[in-house]
């Protein structure tokens, strides 16, 4: 099985991944650390239409293509589609642990490329930008203390373990997190009616 070789059709495509057919080239990718259910298709146009059915995202590869270059794409595709339910995780440990409510966003405006690198961030050939998501953690157990300001608990905290990500909060760098956490407990004031009287 030659990976690397750059097939004209799909009929090439089914010989160098040694199938039949191509409901068993969809198990071939299958297999290739990936773990949606991926479909295989072939449009009218002769290219080659590969879906992963759990992201519902999918690619069109027209020929000349190889099994190498599909198979990193469809990886492209998983690492990018798994990041919003990553960072929404991180969000989850980080209101439990701090108290806090925040939102957390990839920096896409980063243009430090060795901070990229570093993170494990990068912009595939398909135009995605993902991230290698090990890189990214909350690994405190316990809150940090009341008296500690925003800004301090962005620069021990976050910033080392969460690099290459924003945070969104209420309120302001110089306030105590005591302050931030007196504030996130409050409920909001109920409205007032609207209307005419």
């Amino acid at each position: 099985m030659d990976e690397a070789r750059l097939c004209n059709n799909i009929d090439e495509l089914l010989v160098a991944a040694e199938v039949e057919d191509l409901e068993t080239l969809a198990d071939y990718f299958d297999m290739c650390d990936i773990d949606a259910e991926v479909i295989v298709e072939v449009p009218e146009d002769g290219s080659v239409e590969i879906t992963m059915w759990e992201y519902g995202r999918g690619i069109q590869f027209v020929f000349p293509v190889s099994l190498a270059e599909i198979e990193a794409a469809l990886v492209d595709i998983e690492l990018e589609c798994l990041i919003p339910d990553h960072l929404e995780y991180l969000r989850d440990v980080i209101e439990r642990v701090e108290g806090l409510v925040v939102r957390l966003h990839l920096d896409e405006r980063l243009d430090d490329t060795d901070l990229s690198a570093s993170i494990g961030r990068r912009t595939t050939d398909s135009g995605l930008v993902v991230q290698e998501l090990r890189s990214l953690d909350y690994p405190f157990k316990k809150p940090m203390d009341d008296s500690a300001t925003v800004e301090s608990w962005l620069q021990e905290r976050v910033n080392p373990h969460c690099r290459g990500c924003r945070i969104e909060y209420v309120g302001n760098p110089s306030e105590t997190l005591e302050t931030l956490r007196r504030r996130h407990a409050t409920p909001a004031a109920p409205c007032g009616p609207t209307g005419p009287k």
